[in-house]
C-alpha cells in the first residue's frame, strides 16, 4: 500500500509495526510477519542509518521506536 512511498514492502511493515506498538525488535518483526529475520535486520539498519525515522535502544538487541519528530498525529 505505502511501497511507493518507503521502496519496499518489508521496510513499510516494519514501520508500521512500530507505528502500531512503539518499538519493535527484528526478531518480534519478523515472526509477526513470517519474513525471514536478516531481511527485517537489514531493514532496521536502513532505517537506522538513514537518518530517517528510527532510533535505537538498548546495546545488544536493539529495539527501533520511532523518533518523536516523526510521530503521526494521533
Amino acid at each position: 500500500m505505502l511501497e511507493g512511498l518507503f521502496g519496499t514492502v518489508n521496510k513499510e511493515k516494519v514501520l508500521l509495526y512500530i507505528y502500531a506498538r512503539e518499538e519493535g525488535y527484528p526478531r518480534e518483526v519478523a515472526k509477526y510477519y513470517g519474513i525471514d529475520l536478516k531481511t527485517i535486520q537489514n531493514q532496521f539498519e536502513k532505517l537506522e542509518l538513514g537518518g530517517g525515522a528510527l532510533q535505537s535502544h538498548g546495546r545488544q538487541n536493539q529495539a527501533l521506536c520511532l523518533q518523536p519528530a516523526f510521530r503521526f498525529p494521533q
